[in-house]
């Protein structure tokens, strides 16, 4: 698993034929989250409508295009390596879901809506001229004694 991201809940989503992408809503349990952000993980069990409105703008799948209405009927390229709740699985990038009013995989993640924060490995691997601006606080020198004194702590 080294190198993915899971989904989690308001990543955003698009359905190509939706006229705006959508963000999902985990409705499917209330207990993983991850990476610190207390934001639960999108699972295969994300069914029925689970995006936050205004869905996915209009639907041209029907004639005549009308509001987004998205009926999930099922969840593909999920994670199999791992079981939430004995019944579902961990939602990757590369997951894609069917609508009802599509066809398969007609939904794909944009963005899996994990924000990375910054840390020392970060700044020191900035260029110097940029450092400032990551850090406006600090300058190159001053991390490397700081990553000095964290050592010796």
């Amino acid at each position: 698993m080294i190198g993915k991201k899971f989904i989690i809940d308001g990543a955003q989503c698009m359905c190509k034929y939706g006229s705006a992408p959508g963000r999902i809503m985990v409705i499917s349990h209330q207990i993983m989250v991850v990476n610190h952000s207390r934001k639960k993980i999108a699972t295969s069990m994300e069914l029925g409508s689970p995006f936050y409105p205004p869905m996915f703008g209009v639907c041209k799948a029907s004639w005549p295009p009308r509001p987004c209405s998205p009926a999930v009927i099922q969840w593909d390229n999920y994670y199999k390596g791992m079981r939430i709740n004995l019944l579902s699985n961990p939602l990757l990038p590369e997951s894609k879901a069917t609508c009802s009013a599509g066809c398969p995989q007609c939904i794909e993640i944009v963005y899996h809506g994990q924000i990375e924060l910054l840390g020392l490995s970060h700044l020191k691997s900035a260029t110097a001229e940029h450092c400032p601006d990551l850090d406006p606080t600090g300058s190159l020198s001053e991390l490397d004694k700081m990553e000095i004194t964290v050592q010796q702590i």
